[in-house]
């Protein structure tokens, strides 16, 4: 999780420098310097902290730990790298398009100022080389195992759009879509365990007293998993995780420093600890709230999307923002959960404090995002271990908080999932329009039955536009046959046929609106043809006007 934000600003970085194109001539000539930034930040808070500057020092160490982030804004937004990017390989990298090879370049000075950034940061805290060159591997292991993900989806999405078939369909349909992001989520389920132990420094623990306490206690919860991994972290964090959903794949990892500084009785509560988190299911809570939430809002942005495409984007990114603030609430609590579930398979409170105790060193006041404070979590386990009513009590909330978060998770698939199934055939009329197969569409739009009031009138239009240019013989049509019709179009002044083909012309290859405005241009319309868009109906009103918006007519 630590490094998962920094890929998730980084990634907002990329999509605003998308979005906001660079203005003047870019300069990659400093693009490789920025990489100093972090040295620079880290060495200033060191000096700070020497000379009893503390606050300082703190305040350029929290700037320094982001360091790479910052680097690479200025590198996007000052010195127009994706700009530079797109003019050295011509392809267009938008936002809302499919990922292009082209992208790996555009990242790259992100991966290596966020290894400096780590370099630096390890360089500054650890006095020995030995030390520092320990921690900086640890640091660059947990970047890679948060970075590893998206590589796979880019290289994944790579891949679907080579097939334009695939590529089309998983856009237009939402059917196809749902089952290509259940997918996904199956498969990284999947490959988490794998790419942690692969990516991290693990390996299996070795036979002895550690690995028969762990199976003892794994016995009485009655709780299976595939290994349980001795984490190589070079004693610089006491921590441990369990990660994997069915007992097939999931593992639990416990740090080489967590091992060295517990004993046997406090080690048994930690990793009773770690049981308790699947014992209570919390991943399929998480879930449940998740798809609440992420799903739910893009229905609502769907919805909100023909009244204003920034409506739209606000009520995903407020989605997207209670969720994360409904994780870190939910964990603090299933954190406590845990503890109480271990403190009850092992009937020993006293060895679970002292191993949260010993965890947190110096720091038990300081609480997470995803944690309570050590001395809060202390105080919870006295309460709950002599206080039958408040653990009961505190149970209840929780259980109760589990169960809605799989009924709303479940309710919003079943309704996504209904209104998925029902526009299955509409949505794969629109694919078709989209693949040029005209004279497959005209034949499955069942006139007769399908277009009884409840398909949208652009749909119904685009289907006629495109009976009138299919092939007898059930060919593709090709995109100049559209482009010929859109001139003809306009030459005869029909500005309405004209903006069929435009439409048509858009779900090929995003070129249609913009041609429109531009032959129109040329043939020389009125230049305030707005007076002709009032009869239209929305959305292709939308699109009009937002095409005479964006041009320089």
């Amino acid at each position: 999780m630590k490094f998962l934000v920094h890929i998730l600003m980084a990634v907002a970085i990329h999509a605003g420098g998308q979005m906001l194109p660079f203005e003047g001539q870019p300069d990659v000539r400093w693009v490789p310097l920025l990489v100093l930034l972090p040295y620079g930040l880290s060495w200033t808070a060191k000096r700070g902290g020497m000379r009893g500057r503390f606050r300082m020092a703190y305040l350029l160490t929290r700037l320094g730990h982001f360091s790479g982030v910052w680097a690479y804004a200025i590198c996007v937004f000052g010195l127009g790298w994706i700009e530079a990017v797109r003019q050295w390989t011509g392809q267009e990298l938008a936002f809302d398009a499919w990922p292009q090879p082209a992208l790996l370049w555009t990242f790259a000075p992100f991966v290596l100022y966020q290894c400096a950034a780590i370099h630096a940061e390890s360089l500054a805290v650890h006095g020995s080389r030995g030390a520092m060159w320990r921690s900086t591997r640890f640091q660059a292991r947990m970047f890679v195992a948060a970075l590893a993900p998206f590589l796979i989806y880019f290289l994944i999405s790579i891949a679907l759009a080579g097939s334009e078939v695939l590529r089309v369909h998983i856009e237009s349909v939402r059917l196809i879509e749902g089952v290509y992001m259940v997918f996904l989520l199956g498969l990284f389920s999947a490959l988490t365990p794998m790419l942690l132990s692969h990516t991290w420094d693990t390996h299996s623990l070795p036979p002895g007293q550690a690995r028969d306490l762990f199976q003892d206690v794994a016995r009485r919860a009655d709780f299976r998993s595939k290994d349980v991994l001795l984490w190589k972290t070079g004693h610089t964090m006491a921590n441990a995780a369990i990660v994997g959903v069915s007992a097939r794949h999931r593992v639990v990892l416990l740090s080489d420093s967590l091992l060295a500084m517990l004993g046997p009785r406090e080690l048994a509560c930690v990793y009773g600890h770690e049981i308790g988190h699947c014992k209570r299911h919390h991943v399929p809570i998480y879930l449940g709230w998740a798809l609440f939430f992420i799903l739910g809002g893009y229905q609502l942005a769907g919805i909100a999307w023909v009244a204003s495409d920034w409506i739209s984007m606000l009520i995903v990114g407020a989605s997207l923002a209670l969720w994360y603030v409904c994780f870190g609430w939910m964990s603090r609590r299933f954190e406590l959960e845990a503890d109480l579930y271990s403190m009850q398979l092992t009937g020993d409170p006293e060895a679970l404090i002292q191993a949260l105790e010993r965890v947190a060193g110096g720091a038990r006041h300081r609480s997470g995002w995803r944690h309570f404070s050590t001395e809060r979590r202390v105080r919870f386990l006295h309460r709950a271990a002599f206080d039958e009513v408040f653990r009961l009590r505190f149970l209840r909330r929780i259980r109760l908080l589990g169960r809605a978060g799989v009924v709303l998770g479940a309710l919003v698939v079943v309704l996504y999932s209904i209104s998925m199934v029902q526009r299955f055939g509409e949505d794969r009329l629109r694919a078709q329009l989209a693949l040029g197969a005209y004279s497959e569409a005209w034949v499955e739009a069942d006139w007769s039955q399908r277009f009884d009031g409840r398909v949208d009138e652009e749909l119904v239009d685009l289907l006629r536009g495109a009976g009138s240019l299919a092939n007898e013989n059930g060919e593709r049509v090709p995109i100049e046959r559209v482009e010929s019709a859109l001139q003809d179009a306009l030459q005869a002044g029909l500005f309405d046929e004209a903006l069929l083909w435009a439409r048509l012309l858009e779900r090929r290859d995003g070129r249609g609106m913009g041609l429109l405005i531009e032959q129109m241009r040329q043939s020389g319309f009125p230049p305030e043809p707005d007076d002709l868009l009032v009869d239209w109906p929305n959305p292709w009103r939308k699109f009009a006007l937002e095409g005479l918006e964006n041009s320089s007519w």
